[in-house]
């Protein structure tokens, strides 16, 4: 059997033309953990550690899809976020490392505004909702960190909503056997380009804060976009017509109307060259304390908003 440098050497080179060298070699250093259950630094401590038998047939296998374009999220069949490891399969966006950022813009929020005495990032007596939650990273992600919060999660995708229903069942489960504050989030279909009165989960008026990572690009950037992400992952997730780009965050402007209780929040994530423009549709909604917020690398990636 191969030593792991030299099967991690050969695939960073043969991944190199798709990925570019330092991302080829990230990518086969995640398959090798991934598969063969080694910590993150296995591979640099001992690298000369053969890969055992059991596991070569595996790693074989998923290096020709890896090699095809096929995402390793898809050939592993996870992705972590916010420290958790999340399922993911084809038909269902793979959660981003930007997406995080939103998820603890959220979290901080909430700390910020708790009252004298009660625990920081306690949950307790807050409604939320994760529109478009795909995998359902964020709306989990916010019901194990801020324990005894009430979460809802929808999705006009049913293989969104298995995978979600999934990833509840393996996340919150276990942190609820941990913490009985946790309450598993519940998942439901909804059309966000429909009316939020059509559902019949959350009543009208009644959510502390609406989140949403929407579709947002635009057609013409295609062509700035990776090709594994093309072949693969959902255009319904990704993509929106050039000519109505925002048509989710006009949504969204409508669903926080019902949804929200005046003082309530909007967080979004955005398409970083609309920025201004997301912000004008909230304003032209009534919404106020607009902000457009930048990523860590200084992208305007998020907008938050009060609900009068």
């Amino acid at each position: 059997m191969p030593a792991l440098k030299n099967f991690i050497n050969l695939l960073t080179q043969e991944l190199e033309p798709l990925y570019g060298a330092r991302e080829a070699r990230s990518v086969a250093l995640r398959l090798i953990e991934d598969v063969c259950k080694l910590s993150k630094y296995a591979c640099i401590t001992n690298p000369d550690t053969e890969i055992e038998e059991r596991y070569f047939p595996v790693l074989e296998a998923a290096a020709e899809d890896l090699k095809r374009g096929r995402p390793l999220q898809y050939v592993t069949g996870v992705q972590e976020f916010f420290g958790r490891e999340f399922k993911v399969r084809e038909g269902v966006l793979i959660p981003r490392p930007e997406t995080e950022e939103l998820v603890l813009m959220v979290k901080n929020y909430v700390q910020s505004m708790a009252p004298a005495g009660q625990t920081q990032g306690s949950g307790k007596g807050l409604r939320i909702l994760d529109a478009a939650c795909g995998s359902g990273c964020i709306g989990i992600s916010l019901a194990c960190e801020l324990p005894g919060s009430e979460v809802y999660m929808c999705d006009i995708s049913e293989p969104a909503l298995q995978v979600t229903g999934e990833n509840i069942n393996s996340l919150c489960g276990q942190k609820a056997g941990n913490d009985s504050a946790v309450i598993a989030p519940e998942v439901f279909y909804g059309n966000l380009l429909g009316s939020a009165s059509e559902q019949n989960k959350i009543n009208a008026g009644s959510l502390n804060i609406l989140v949403s990572n929407p579709p947002y690009i635009r057609q013409s950037e295609r062509d700035l976009m990776h090709k594994n992400v093309l072949d693969y992952e959902p255009e319904g997730a990704l993509f929106v017509p050039d000519e109505n780009p925002l048509l989710f965050y006009k949504a969204l402007a409508e669903w926080g109307l019902y949804l929200l209780k005046p003082g309530g929040r909007l967080f979004l994530e955005i398409n970083e060259a609309l920025g201004s423009e997301t912000a004008k549709i909230l304003s032209d909604n009534g919404y106020t304390e607009i902000s457009v917020n930048r990523d860590l690398n200084d992208r305007e990636r998020m907008v938050a908003a009060l609900r009068p």
